[in-house]
């Protein structure tokens, strides 16, 4: 969990600062974290997926690869849309513009 920490930080680009002043808690906590020093709470580990826009399964090495993880949420964006669309057709229900 540390290394994909530490990998997430760097992929987007943020100091350890910048995450620390977002999770509003010290560098040094972040530092910790990243070197396996310091055991990740789990209320600070769903601010860490929050601020990184992905799960907690992804923080903790459940889930294989960040490109699942976006896979899987397009999958649903594209799932709910034609959900959507579906329900509006059944129920005569005009789809409006800027919608699916």
């Amino acid at each position: 969990m540390y290394k994909i920490l530490k990998d997430l930080r760097l992929y987007y680009g943020y100091t350890q600062q910048e995450v620390a002043d977002a999770l509003h808690v010290s560098r040094s906590t972040i530092t910790g974290y990243e070197s396996g020093k310091d055991i990740v709470p789990l209320k600070r580990l769903n601010d860490l997926a929050n601020f990184y826009h992905t799960t907690i399964d992804y923080l903790v090495g459940i889930s294989p690869t960040m490109e699942e993880v976006k896979e899987f949420h397009e999958f649903n964006r594209k799932q709910v849309s034609k959900n959507l669309k579906d329900f509006r057709e059944k129920h005569n229900r005009p789809v409006r513009k800027g919608f699916i």
